[in-house]
């Protein structure tokens, strides 16, 4: 009877102290972004330059080498316009993206994890000139949205256990939702982007269980 109650004593022990390694983290990211068009608008429109900022939430279990993130990224671009015989340099599509994340990261060492996941969400686009005299105000109050899956993989600095400097790979694949801009002519709902990301990435931890 003694051997059987120091048994279970010691089980609930070791499940206790198996619980507390998992900590739950809030991370904080944000970063400079680069989204090179591919398919029909690659002629028509340059490079992407913009910014990225996520809040997700951080499952880290100290037994395993492995990470789990899920929340939201959101983003904020200029596309513009290639200088054409006709002048439209002037012109630029401003896109606001919000999605949803899920992301995996397996630790190679202390200071170092690679990453692997995906994103899913909306792209919403604002045709923008600096002549307003190239866009109608029938066609700059309009906006133009897209759906887009994003699936990703990337690698974590660790710099300490709450700051990381990250780089990240992504392939958008999006489709629009109704009307689509017609500058360039793309006659395809589909479109094509390979986005690179550099940034920072804050935890704070919120509790254990």
């Amino acid at each position: 009877m003694k051997k059987i109650s120091l048994s279970v004593l010691i089980s609930c022990l070791l499940i206790l102290s198996g619980k507390a390694v998992v900590a739950q983290q809030v991370e904080i990211s944000g970063g400079l972004t680069q989204k090179v068009l591919l398919g029909e608008e690659k002629d028509v429109f340059n490079p992407a330059l913009g910014y990225e900022f996520g809040l997700n939430h951080h499952v880290n279990d100290y037994r395993m080498a492995h990470s789990l993130n899920y929340g939201l990224n959101f983003g904020i671009f200029n596309l513009n316009r290639v200088i054409s015989e006709e002048g439209y340099s002037s012109q630029y599509q401003q896109l606001f993206e919000t999605k949803a994340l899920f992301r995996y990261d397996y630790f190679i060492y202390d200071y170092l994890s690679l990453f692997s996941g995906g994103e899913a969400g909306f792209q919403f686009i604002n045709l923008k000139s600096d002549q307003k005299v190239v866009i109608s105000s029938q066609r700059a109050t309009k906006v133009f949205s897209k759906a887009i899956i994003a699936p990703q993989i990337g690698v974590n600095f660790e710099l300490s256990p709450n700051l990381a400097i990250y780089y990240k790979l992504t392939y958008d694949l999006g489709y629009y939702l109704g009307d689509q801009p017609d500058w360039g002519g793309p006659t395809s709902k589909w479109s094509y982007l390979l986005t690179n990301s550099a940034g920072v990435r804050v935890k704070f931890r919120t509790g254990y269980y």
